[in-house]
């Protein structure tokens, strides 16, 4: 089934390429090249089919079907020039010379954009001159956006992991699947471009092995109140539903938004994980999850003078999210069978995460240079309560864990963007602090009495702190040459201190990371790119937190409070053609990497963090844009890598092998109008290694369908997607002495059904601006 969808949408991306090419060049009397003239194509009953405008050179080019048509060159309904023509086959007319009496006006054109551009640092996607975007929330958009893979719960570039997301250049504070409900609050209409940075400059922070995603918002022009609403709906084993609410405010001096989040959803997530070994473990869950979030988005921008602003964002989040789970672990000695367990567990997780952004941007003058303060505060309080029962044929376990847990972030950066005539440079500092405080209690529940077991209780306190410098230069040499260069300091102070044992330490780093890019534009169709960047990936606090989460009395996982940092270095040189074809060839290097190691000891299975790898990475990735119709727009796109890794733990057995991934995006729009839009996406990931675990393959189907009605305002959609249940998370995990198999779905095939309504001025964007504050995602 997966090669014959991947087949019959790729013939159907190409079969209908039979239309020809009407091309030819204007000029005036003088020969001189006719820019901006428009050439178009009439019917025999003079109704108009294609136009297009000239270049610089006075060329036009036109595609268009077989048949007899009439050619007019016109100007600001000004006709130069009119004849019948019969098109059978691809038509050069050569130079049309028209009537230089009639002068031609001088016309000032800002070009429509290309769908796809490539920048020095970063490719380009024009949301608002793709019509298959029209009328889709964000999370539809990433759908369509090159490089980009999205689901439920999570966002990422291909090839790249724990991407970063912005709006209008500062991070937004959401993760998960709040993000994801975030992105379906916003609207297509909202959005001037995306921006996918795959080796992201000085200015941004250097953790993360990851990309960055910016979302450019179209900026306020009119004064009022606007705003939408949205209802969704969602079935899986469960049904679910969600909402949310979007009011902008715009006057002289004030842009305001709120925005209102709500969503109630189920899943059913099977589990099956088995060690393989001398001593070997077969374990299957069956886990209903239930995420309950809600939030509110409040934003305030004020105009102090024409030259400077001040503003305050304010988040808050509430989520209630719970496991109810249902697990048999199989312990074996060879092919016999020492014990069975049977735990029943239920898990409640909730959270109150809070952030309050202060920003102040002024202009120091009226050639771009600019002054920007920024004040973070995060404040995350989550608390998880565990109670299982575990049953054997002579034991039987009652035991409740409870962990409070809570995280605070604070950073002010200072930010100096200095445009001159020779290069443009950019400069700044920052200075963060984290602290991670959590305490976490164990209690056996013996005759309805809850008793603590000190030895799997713990306290744990965690302080970091960074400082960091930055500054960048970029330079347009001439229309074919630019280039950007940058280097990024940052120190880091470590003190973790585990209370329950009396042991703490302290850690001190330097690292610098430097950038670099240079593009070659060979004409207006071709772009040449290559750039390199040095990036850090410091663990998040779960992997930093020694204490041991038991999921049954014979097993738990466990941090490490000495786990160190990962650099990677990723260079990369990019080919773009017209605004239809983007190519990409990279490599990277991953040194002193951690991940999680599963072990058996005195018969206790254990999860723990450490680092062991070095990871090599060599691929290439792709995009193609294609209009084959005036009702289809299509994107296909592809990677392919190969992966080499080498291991510091004689346990684990590294492999060596490649992946490819592809995907194709359909929309077809069944109306003139193009207010019906079917869509038809399909992709699929081969199988893959990378360090010591190998991937099985996965797929995807999905389809659906847009109505937007009431001149735009109302939008209504429908979808199905992974509609063959083949999203199964399925591979293998190499050691020394054993080997972890994992077979794992986690409820992919879903229904959707979601309504929006638009209401007072459209003309007026939400005050969707952010702050740059991308410590917060280790504290989710």
């Amino acid at each position: 089934m997966k090669v014959n969808c991947f087949f019959f949408l790729l013939l159907l991306s190409i079969s209908s390429y039979s239309q020809t090419i009407l091309e030819g060049t204007v000029v005036d009397f003088a020969d001189k090249p006719a820019e901006f003239v428009e050439a178009v194509i009439y019917s025999t009953d003079s109704i108009g089919i294609k136009s297009s405008l000239t270049d610089e050179n006075g060329y036009f080019k036109i595609e268009i079907n077989q048949g007899k048509y009439i050619l007019q060159i016109r100007q600001l309904g000004k006709k130069f020039y009119s004849a019948p023509l019969e098109i059978t086959n691809n038509k050069n007319l050569g130079v049309i010379k028209i009537d230089s009496s009639e002068k031609l006006e001088e016309v000032v054109v800002v070009n429509r954009k290309k769908i796809i551009e490539k920048k020095v640092d970063r490719l380009v996607y024009n949301v608002e001159n793709s019509l298959a975007a029209s009328g889709m929330d964000l999370a539809q958009v990433f759908q369509n956006t090159p490089l980009i893979n999205i689901s439920e719960n999570e966002i990422g570039i291909i090839g790249k992991s724990n991407v970063l997301v912005l709006i209008n250049d500062k991070l937004l504070q959401l993760s998960g699947t709040e993000l994801i409900n975030y992105f379906k609050s916003l609207r297509s209409e909202n959005i001037q471009k995306i921006e996918v940075i795959t080796t992201p400059p000085a200015k941004y922070e250097a953790q993360g092995s990851s990309g960055i995603i910016n979302i450019v918002l179209k900026k306020n022009t009119t004064k009022g109140i606007n705003g939408n609403a949205t209802l969704w709906a969602t079935k899986t084993t469960y049904s679910g539903i969600g909402s949310n609410l979007t009011l902008n405010y715009n006057n002289k001096n004030i842009v305001s938004s709120i925005i209102l989040r709500q969503n109630d959803t189920q899943a059913e997530s099977l589990e099956k994980i088995n060690i393989n070994g001398e001593s070997s473990l077969f374990s299957d869950d069956i886990r209903r999850d239930i995420f309950r979030n809600t939030g509110i988005n409040a934003s305030v921008d004020i105009t102090l003078t024409k030259k400077s602003n001040v503003g305050v964002i304010y988040d808050y989040g509430k989520s209630d999210n719970r496991m109810k789970i249902k697990n048999v672990n199989t312990y074996l000695t060879g092919s016999n069978i020492d014990s069975i367990l049977n735990t029943n567990s239920y898990h409640v997780n909730k959270k109150d995460l809070q952030t309050l952004n202060l920003y102040f941007d002024h202009k120091i003058d009226t050639l771009g240079k600019k002054l920007s303060i920024v004040y973070n505060l995060l404040d995350n309080n989550p608390e998880n309560d565990v109670n299982f029962n575990t049953n054997s044929e002579v034991n039987n376990y009652l035991v409740n864990t409870n962990s409070k847990i809570e995280y605070k972030i604070n950073s002010i950066q200072v930010d100096f963007t200095l445009p001159y005539s020779i290069f443009n440079l950019e400069f700044g500092a920052k200075y963060t602090v984290f602290n991670n405080n959590s305490d976490v209690k164990y209690f056996n529940i013996i005759n309805e009495n809850s008793i603590i077991d000190f030895n799997r209780s713990n306290k744990f306190n965690y302080e970091e702190r960074i400082t960091a410098a930055y500054a960048s230069a970029d330079k347009k040499f001439n229309d074919k040459w630019s280039s950007k260069l940058g280097l990024r300091y940052e120190h880091s102070y470590i003190n973790p201190n585990n209370l329950t044992i009396n042991e703490e330490t302290t850690n001190r780093y330097d690292n610098l990371f430097p950038s670099f890019y240079l593009q070659y534009n060979h004409n207006e169709d071709k772009t040449y790119s290559i750039s390199y960047s040095k990036r850090i990936n410091r663990p998040n606090f779960n992997a930093l937190n020694p204490f041991r989460w038991y999921s049954n009395p014979y097993a738990y996982s466990t941090g490490n409070p000495n786990l160190s940092p990962s650099i990677s270095h990723n260079l990369e040189t990019s080919f773009v053609y017209k605004s239809k074809l983007n190519l990409s060839v990279y490599a990277d290097k991953i040194d002193n990497e951690y991940g999680r190691i599963v072990y058996f000891e005195e018969g206790i299975k254990i999860v723990d963090n450490l680092n062991f790898l070095t990871l090599y990475n060599v691929g290439i990735y792709g995009n193609l844009n294609l209009n084959p119709k005036d009702w289809w727009e299509n994107n296909i796109s592809f990677s392919y890598y190969y992966s080499e890794s080498e291991s510091d733990l004689e346990n684990i057995l590294p492999q060596a092998g490649s992946t490819f991934y592809y995907a194709l995006n359909n929309s077809f729009f069944l109306n003139k109008d193009k207010t019906t839009v079917f869509f038809l996406n399909f992709w699929h990931s081969l199988p893959s290694t990378q360090g010591n675990i190998f991937i099985k393959d996965l797929s995807s189907l999905a389809s659906g369908i847009r109505f937007s009605l009431l001149d735009n305002n109302l939008k209504i959609g429908a979808s199905v997607s992974d509609i063959f249940r083949t999203m199964v998370s399925r591979g293998d995990v190499y050691f020394s002495d054993y080997t972890n198999t994992f077979n794992n779905y986690y409820d992919n095939r879903r229904v959707n059904v979601s309504v929006n309504y638009t209401f007072g001025n459209k003309k007026i964007k939400s005050n969707d601006i952010d702050i740059p504050f991308s410590e917060q995602n280790r504290a989710n």
